[in-house]
């Protein structure tokens, strides 16, 4: 499984910023923790081919956003299947306004919520 977290910044006022995350309803090990806005691939994908999705999800708004880097790949084993994905950080300069469930929080606060090892693996090497 491929899974590409979208880091979603926007600056709702001067000197601040917000990401969005959302929190694992679904059943499975990564029930109730925190993850970025994700898009799930089976294969591995070019982040054109990603952008172009987020766009369609309504996530991102053309020409209202800045990619502004694409992490290395990271992966992960579970007892039944392997993950791998990367980290996109993307600098919104309008909100997307369809229907989600993401929260936005805080981007100095966002080390501090639960995530997966996965997630927290970029992390712990990386400050927003």
């Amino acid at each position: 499984r491929w899974f590409y977290y979208l880091l979603l910044e926007y600056n709702d006022e001067p000197g601040s910023y917000k990401v969005a995350i959302r929190k694992r309803s679904g059943k499975g090990i990564w029930q109730g923790l925190y993850e970025f806005p994700l898009i799930e691939m089976e294969k591995n994908a070019t982040i054109k081919n990603i952008l172009q999705q987020a766009e369609k999800n309504k996530w991102l708004v053309k020409g209202k956003y800045e990619l502004v880097s694409v992490s290395e790949l990271f992966k992960q084993q579970l007892s039944h299947q392997l993950i791998s994905g990367q980290f996109v950080r993307i600098r919104l300069r309008q909100k997307p306004g369809g229907s989600t469930d993401w929260l936005w929080t805080n981007g100095n606060k966002v080390h501090k919520q639960a995530f997966p090892r996965f997630i927290h693996q970029f992390l712990s090497g990386h400050r927003f």
